[in-house]
């Protein structure tokens, strides 16, 4: 058989077979919402064989359509039809409330068999529900703080009752009040609610657009209208002000007059713009309708330019937000006219460039004239240096002229440019001039002490040393330089002065020759070298054959000229004891600044140690020295201490500085002795002098014959100082028992000097 006509076979049983549905009727429906309509659809099976639909309405509105019984939006119906035949639809489309608006509306069906077959309905509602919606009037103005109303006329030209609900759109809610915002009417009534509008004083002047809504309840249904409110300034306030005139040296002030021109009682705050040296009086003020209020400009003094100023006044109403400004103008004067200036300078004219030395202050003369009304009360200082001011307070009469001295401090100073500003001020004026110098290191000296910075040791052949000193002048101009050395006879230096011109350098010499006879020991000299503004001197010591058994001092480091720099703050202080009692000790203390800085001692203590001073708050400069007086109590069997920390409350802070008690002159110390309590200790004391002189001359006596002459002498010397030394010892003691305990203890003998022998050998 042919294929093609098996193919053809196939596809037409297949087009037999294939299934087909239809659904006929009106599709265009027109209705209100209260009837509704009733529509009879005819669905058509155009296959062969019997089909079952399923039959339901989808999508927005799907609820307004029942079919055969059936809301097919929530419950679809099932239907079944025999091929080539169709079946009656019985339909009812209503909207389920009367709450919507007039317009079209679509409802969508949906048959689903073999193949899907969606439908549309097209539904139109015509118009049942009329609202009418008036607003009287539709525009108006009002003042701030002011009630306007207006009439909402609101109509029902339906045919069913009503329920209508109004809202106020575009204005604060705070602002309107309506009658009523829920109304019911009958078909066809009319009803006006009241709309109250009141603005606050504070709302701004402008055009105020509102719409008022009505809807009906339960539907998307609204009408609208629109109407507005013109809030107008009727408020005013009046400033009244002249030109003014003001001093720069002193506080003036002028009245202005401030006016309500309003219908309200209003309150305003004050103020001044562009003009920071003025201000107003009182700053806020209330005031009735039609009330005026005076309030006074201030103008303080001012160093601005003398000439006109405009300012602004300016009346803020905090009740109705609202600015008034008045411009004013004021003519600065200077009232009270002083000028400084300097005109000399060490006595001579002040030079464009002020070069002055760094060694020396420079003394400055100002004059301080007064042009002002009256006269006037300079007081006058200097900032930016230290300084000597004589005057610094002067009266100085309308049209006089007065001269000032100011001494410029440089003592701390280092070379290079220096700036300070003088100042003549009273209580309305104030006379400046800075000014500028050039401080150079005119008399600058540098020494190069060669071996004087370390100790000398001579041998036991005494040979004389000699040491070469540089002297460089670093300053800018020519200077003499004094060379001394003062000690010993046997220390001498040449040449004995140097004349340096500037950059110049020169050597000095110092001659150490001893005599052959010299004894043995450490000797001290200081050599000098004196320059024009500054003195160099270096502390030499010279150990003849070796040096002294016990503790050296220690070395000074000295700066790279050779002299011991200053410190910034440094005190140092000596205590003598001036009388010495059983329970106490009366103390003298000296408390010295050898720093750079001023110190203002305000109170003095001692750490671990019971004791009282009297002290008067004092300020010490450089060098100075003040006195103090200590008590210092002591307990039974305390010794008095040979140490004493000092505690100084001070300007810089709280200073520390260890103090050394030493003894008063011998004779005081022997009166202190002799006034202590008790017979007892006088014969105590008898006791132990007569011990001290049987003691000298036993050691006398035992030494007689194996010393030799000088040996003697030496040995009468020391036995003459020995009461001396023992008296001072004495002192030390706040009894003579414990001396007694002391005196028991067995003498410590001195080595033997056996360099000294052969010295007085080779001397014989």
């Amino acid at each position: 058989m042919d294929k093609r006509i098996l193919v053809l076979a196939a596809l037409l049983f297949l087009l037999g077979s294939a299934s087909a549905v239809t659904l006929n009727g009106d599709f265009s429906l027109s209705m209100d919402c209260e009837s509704g309509k009733n529509v009879v659809y005819t669905l058509y099976n155009d296959s062969s064989r019997t089909r079952t639909y399923t039959i339901k309405a989808v999508g927005e509105n799907s609820d307004w359509i029942n079919i055969n019984g059936k809301w097919v939006g929530e419950d679809a119906l099932e239907i079944s039809v025999e091929g080539k035949k169709s079946a009656e639809l019985y339909a009812l489309v209503k909207p389920q409330t009367c709450y919507v608006r007039p317009t079209d509306y679509v409802i969508r069906i949906e048959i689903d068999g073999r193949e899907t077959l969606y439908k549309e309905i097209n539904v139109d509602i015509t118009e049942s529900r009329i609202l009418g919606l008036e607003i009287i009037p539709k525009s108006q103005g009002a003042a701030q703080c002011e009630e306007s109303y207006f009439d909402i006329r609101i109509r029902n030209a339906g045919q069913w009752n009503e329920e209508v609900r109004l809202s106020v759109e575009g204005l604060p809610s705070s602002w309107e009040n309506l009658q009523s915002d829920r109304v019911s009417l009958d078909g066809g009534q009319t009803r006006e609610i009241e709309l109250m509008v009141k603005p606050p004083c504070r709302a701004e002047v402008k055009n105020y657009p509102f719409t008022v809504e009505a809807e009906l309840l339960g539907t998307d249904f609204s009408i609208k209208r629109t109407a507005s409110l013109e809030i107008e300034d009727r408020q005013g306030i009046e400033i009244q002000a002249e030109k003014m005139v003001a001093c720069a040296e002193k506080a003036t002030s002028e009245e202005i007059e401030i006016r309500n021109s309003g219908l309200l009682e209003d309150s305003v705050r004050l103020s001044i713009g562009n003009l920071d040296w003025a201000s107003i009086q009182p700053s806020e003020l209330g005031i009735e309708t039609g009330e005026e209020r005076t309030a006074r400009i201030v103008f303080s003094k001012t160093n601005a330019e003398k000439k006109t100023y405009e300012f602004t006044v300016k009346a803020y109403s905090e009740k109705f937000n609202k600015t008034t400004m008045k411009r004013v103008k004021v003519a600065l004067q200077e009232c009270y006219n002083v000028t400084a200036k300097a005109v000399k300078l060490d006595n001579k004219d002040i030079e464009e460039k002020t070069v002055v030395c760094v060694e020396r202050n420079p003394v400055y003369t100002f004059s301080v004239k007064n042009e002002a009304i009256e006269p006037v009360e300079a007081n006058i200082r200097v900032t930016g240096l230290d300084s000597i001011i004589s005057p610094s307070s002067t009266v100085i009469n309308r049209g006089e002229t007065k001269t000032v001295s100011v001494e410029i401090d440089l003592s701390k100073e280092k070379p290079g440019k220096k700036e300070f500003r003088f100042e003549a001020s009273g209580e309305n004026f104030s006379a400046r001039q800075d000014l500028e110098l050039e401080a150079v290191d005119c008399f600058s000296l540098a020494v190069d002490w060669d071996g004087l910075n370390e100790k000398i040791e001579l041998d036991e052949d005494c040979k004389s040393k000699v040491f070469t000193a540089k002297i460089t002048n670093l300053g800018e101009r020519g200077q003499n330089a004094v060379i001394s050395i003062t000690g010993p006879d046997w220390v001498n230096t040449e040449p004995k002065q140097a004349a340096l011109d500037a950059g110049q350098e020169q050597e000095a010499y110092f001659y150490i020759a001893p005599p052959f006879d010299l004894e043995e020991g450490i000797y001290t000299a200081t050599a000098s070298i004196r320059g024009k503004e500054r003195t160099f001197n270096r502390k030499i010591e010279i150990s003849t054959f070796g040096f002294e058994k016990g503790t050296e001092p220690e070395p000074q480091e000295p700066d790279d000229n050779g002299v011991e720099e200053r410190p910034a703050i440094s005190i140092e202080g000596k205590a003598t004891v001036e009388e010495l009692l059983e329970e106490s000790a009366k103390v003298k203390v000296e408390i010295s600044n050898q720093g750079t800085k001023t110190l203002e001692i305000s109170s003095v203590s001692a750490a671990d140690l019971n004791a009282v001073f009297e002290f008067e708050p004092a300020t010490l400069k450089t060098e100075e020295t003040v006195e103090v007086s200590m008590t210092i109590f002591l307990a039974e069997g305390e010794e008095l201490p040979e140490l004493v920390v000092l505690k100084l409350e001070t300007n810089q802070g709280l200073l520390e500085t260890p103090v050394e008690v030493s003894e008063s002159d011998s004779e005081d110390i022997l009166a202190g002795l002799f006034s202590l309590a008790g017979v007892d200790d006088l014969l105590l004391a008898a006791i132990v002098l007569i011990v001290i002189v049987v003691f000298a001359a036993i050691a006398l006596r035992s030494e007689s014959g194996s010393r030799s002459e000088s040996g003697l002498k030496h040995l009468v010397n020391e036995v003459q100082d020995l009461p001396g030394r023992k008296l001072e010892e004495i002192g030390k003691h706040k009894s003579l028992r414990s001396l007694a305990k002391e005196v028991k203890k067995p003498a410590r003998k001195k080595p033997a000097k056996k360099k000294a022998s052969k010295r007085k050998a080779r001397k014989k």
